[in-house]
């Protein structure tokens, strides 16, 4: 699982810099948090990177590879509860949604269904992501990594770190 810090020191030059989506979510402190972070805010398209790293043994695309990175793009429905669903965009064969929920933190945590086929075998499992959402460069991101166990009877393991902004 991922998780996600506030940082407690913003300066109004950065509150000002953020715009209405950053200010509303990020300018509490974590104890205030629970009753004041408007989850709906971080709705919307994000995209970003997809990174995957070899931690099995099992190369990245079959190509000898230790790790790959490829760009991405969501979609995320989040609840005022702060559960959300994530979806890639555009949709797969068979998309399947992620679910997930922010803490009042903002951390949160994500169940991505998966499929694969191993040794001609084909297998329906989920990756667990922890992550966080964080401010940079008066931009929201989140950040989350979660360990996709593909073939497990293979040792076919891959960390996987996606960072994504808000578009």
């Amino acid at each position: 699982m991922v998780k996600i810090e506030l940082t407690k020191s913003i300066n109004f030059a950065g509150v000002a810099a953020c715009g209405l989506l950053v200010c509303a979510v990020m300018t509490f402190a974590p104890a205030e948090a629970a009753d004041t972070v408007d989850f709906t805010k971080l709705s919307g398209t994000w995209s970003g990177t997809e990174t995957l790293y070899q931690k099995g043994q099992c190369s990245v695309g079959g190509r000898g590879r230790r790790h790959d990175s490829s760009q991405i793009r969501f979609a995320l429905d989040v609840a005022v509860d702060g559960s959300f669903t994530l979806a890639y965009e555009p949709p797969g064969p068979d998309p399947q949604l992620a679910l997930g929920r922010f803490n009042s933190d903002l951390s949160f945590t994500l169940a991505m269904p998966a499929r694969a086929e191993c040794q001609g075998v084909p297998r329906e499992y989920r990756i667990d992501f922890m992550g966080k959402v964080i401010l940079a460069k008066g931009r929201v991101k989140l950040k989350m990594e979660g360990l996709d166990n593909l073939c497990p009877d293979m040792e076919c393991k891959f960390l996987t770190m996606i960072s994504a902004t808000r578009r």
